[in-house]
Order: C-alpha cells, then structure tokens, then sequence
C-alpha cells in the first residue's frame, strides 16, 4: 500500500540559496522532511522517531495552534480578550521558554 502524503510547510535551506526543504505528513500523522538531517537519519525524538529542526517546527506549530483552539474553544463570550491578544499571549509565553 502507497503512503500518501500532505506536504505540511517548505523552509529556505541556511546553506544553498534557492534550496527548500518540504515537510510532509502522511495519513499517520508522521511527519518526514526532505533535509539531509532527516534523509540520513542522524536525529531521533524521545520515541526514537526521525527529526530535524523543520519537523520540530512543525510539531511546535500544531501545539500552539491546538493550544489556542482549545482556549478558544473554553472561553466564555463574556470572559473578554480577543485572538490577537491570546496570541501576544501565546508569544511572550513561548519566548519565555526559549
């Protein structure tokens, strides 16, 4: 049986101007991405699965838009602050974490 992938976000490669690196997903919700790093099989996650710095972020991507919809999702009409302030939110709680 054929895997079929979604291609989730392209990233500019640091090293080679005009290069990108694709970030797919398959029917899993595996993530694989065309990077040498993640082609050659040299960095693995706690569960031993394959990653590079462009699947982490895209891993990092969903969390947060998971995060917001469940805010989203729990607030009341009347609690106040819109999605632009959640998402300041979001940031300055992410950058405290870098």
């Amino acid at each position: 049986m054929t895997k079929v992938y979604t291609e989730r976000a392209r990233f500019p490669s640091s090293s080679e101007a005009g290069k990108e690196y694709v970030v797919n997903v398959d029917e899993q919700g595996q993530l694989s991405c065309t990077c040498p790093t993640w082609v050659f099989n040299r960095k693995h996650d706690a569960n031993g699965d394959r990653m590079c710095k462009h699947t982490e972020l895209v891993r990092q991507e969903g969390q947060q838009m998971k995060a917001i919809a469940r805010e989203v999702k729990e607030r009341r009409p009347d609690s106040g602050g819109s999605l632009v302030e959640m998402l300041e939110r979001f940031k300055k709680e992410e950058a405290k974490n870098v």
